[in-house]
């Protein structure tokens, strides 16, 4: 496996076909597609709801591998925890493989440091449809949109952007089992206020996902305002329809296609009894999911799991990320020329 930091930049790519709508299509060295628009975040901001909605247009192609975070070169092997680190480098044989033919379904863990690999998404794609990925990552790092833009520079860009104090109990919520002796509480504090070691974790980064300003900022600078298209997750949630539909209308494809737009995918999974689910359901689940009926599990899993809805964020933890958030959302709302004053209510 290569290392991001040291790989050979290749070219950028040269426009080669020219779809319906009239925007120019890529293709690389050897003529094969390349993304011409993404899907760079915010993280937990509905990008994986979208990007599901966007994958039944037959117009659109989709990478497989939705976060192949090619561009996001913080991502390397060297900042990755160690149990992470060592179940990559064990499924790099088969990452290899995945890549020399891409599926939906189940994939192996690996890291895309070679632009020859990267492109291997994309082959399947039609020169006539948009083509893209949703590496969410992509709106957090220094130097992704820099790097799209050298390589893609007419590539369209689409971002969510979602209250950062709700966004942060949703990455809380989705991933605390695995940090079931730390609350939200101390959790944030720690984001606030703790020195990060620079390795990748459930949560790290955390608070700094919703630092927006400056991350909008990057791709205004190095892309046309008429390549980036910027959304708020409140318009999403109310309207998906509009809002689906205006992603058409930005990425040149037919707009009389129907969706099925009714399924929110990837939200959090919250257990009712955590400690419980840790000690016994989980192991349990293990050992005799597979020989569990699907009525019978459903059931089950409507038993064990809290509704979403039913899990608000304590006043004061509220007030403490208001506080954490107010100038950067004030300095987004100048920038994005939005009315935000509801992401600044205690």
């Amino acid at each position: 496996m290569g290392d991001r930091n040291t790989k050979v930049e290749s070219p950028t790519v040269r426009p080669r076909i020219r779809p319906a709508g009239g925007q120019a299509r890529d293709a690389g060295d050897e003529g094969s597609p390349v993304p011409n628009f993404f899907l760079v975040g915010a993280f937990k901001s509905g990008t994986t709801s979208l990007y599901q909605y966007l994958r039944q247009h037959p117009d659109v192609y989709l990478s497989p591998r939705k976060e192949p975070a090619f561009f996001v070169s913080e991502f390397c092997l060297q900042r990755l925890p160690p149990e992470w680190r060592r179940l990559t480098q064990a499924d790099a044989e088969a990452f290899a493989r995945y890549l020399d033919h891409p599926h939906w379904g189940p994939q192996p863990r690996g890291l895309l440091t070679e632009w020859t690999d990267y492109l291997k998404l994309f082959k399947a794609a039609s020169p006539d449809q948009a083509i893209g990925e949703g590496s969410v990552g992509c709106l957090w790092s220094k130097t992704a949109a820099r790097g799209i833009s050298k390589r893609i520079p007419h590539a369209r860009i689409l971002m969510i952007l979602r209250n950062p104090c709700d966004r942060a109990l949703s990455q809380y919520l989705a991933l605390k089992p695995s940090r079931l002796m730390e609350s939200f509480s101390m959790a944030i504090q720690r984001s606030a206020s703790a020195d990060e070691d620079g390795l990748f974790a459930s949560l790290n980064p955390f608070l700094e996902f919703g630092m927006y300003s400056e991350q909008v900022a990057r791709f205004r600078e190095h892309f046309p305002a008429d390549q980036v298209r910027i959304y708020l997750y409140d318009d999403f949630v109310s309207n998906p329809e509009w809002l689906v539909r205006d992603v058409f209308r930005f990425l040149n494809v037919r707009q009389d296609i129907r969706l099925d737009l009714t399924t929110r995918y990837n939200e959090p999974r919250i257990a009712r009894f955590p400690e419980l689910k840790r000690a016994v359901i989980t192991p349990l689940a293990r050992r005799v999911g597979s020989f569990v009926p699907p009525t019978l599990r459903r059931w089950i899993n409507r038993a064990r799991l809290a509704p979403r809805h039913t899990v608000t964020m304590r006043p004061d933890d509220r007030r403490f990320l208001v506080d954490y958030y107010i100038d950067d959302v004030r300095r987004l709302a100048a920038m994005i020329e939005r009315d935000l004053s509801s992401w600044l209510v205690e």
